[in-house]
C-alpha cells in the first residue's frame, strides 16, 4: 500500500506490515489496495521512521528474534533528538501503534526521571510554563509531600 504524509511524500509498504497500525489497518479495511492513503498528521522524515520500525518489528516477529535482540533494536531506534522522540510518540498514538507508544513513552519517562527538576524536564522538552509565581507556590504547597527532605 502507499502512504502520503503531511509533506507530500509517498511511501510504499507491505499490507500487513502497514497494518501493525491500527489506524491504517481501519483506513485499508475496504479500500482498493491501490488507493494512497493519507497520512496528514505526519511528515515525511517521521512517517519514514515509523515504517521502518513497523518492518523491523515484523521481521524481527517472522525470525523468531529474542527479546535482547528486539530490546537491542529498539535501544537504537528511539537514540534520536528530543524533537524528533517527541514526533514519534505523536505519530505512534495517532497510528495506535501499541509497542512503538510503548517504546517511546518509556524512553520520555526515562529522560524526565534522570532529571531532577521540572524546570529542568520543560528546558530539555521546550515546554513553557505559564504559571505566575504564586501559582507555583500554590502548587508546591499543596504537593509539599512530594519535595524530597
Amino acid at each position: 500500500i502507499k502512504l502520503s504524509s503531511s509533506d507530500d511524500k509517498i511511501f510504499e509498504m507491505d499490507k500487513e506490515v502497514a497494518c501493525i497500525s491500527l489506524t491504517i489497518k481501519s483506513m485499508v479495511d475496504g479500500t482498493d489496495d491501490e488507493e494512497t492513503i493519507p497520512v496528514n498528521e505526519i511528515p515525511g522524515n517521521i512517517l519514514q521512521l515509523v515504517i521502518a520500525f513497523c518492518e523491523k518489528h515484523s521481521a524481527l516477529k517472522k525470525e523468531n528474534a529474542t527479546e535482547e535482540t528486539i530490546n537491542a533494536y529498539n535501544q537504537e531506534f528511539v537514540n534520536v533528538d528530543d524533537d524528533t522522540l517527541m514526533h514519534l510518540v505523536l505519530a505512534a498514538n495517532y497510528l495506535d501503534i501499541k509497542a512503538l507508544l510503548d517504546l517511546t513513552l518509556t524512553t520520555v519517562a526515562n529522560i524526565c526521571k534522570a532529571c531532577k527538576t521540572s524546570e529542568e524536564i520543560g528546558r530539555r522538552f521546550k515546554i513553557e510554563c505559564d504559571f505566575t509565581e504564586e501559582e507555583k507556590e500554590q502548587i508546591r504547597l499543596e504537593n509539599s509531600y512530594c519535595e524530597e527532605k
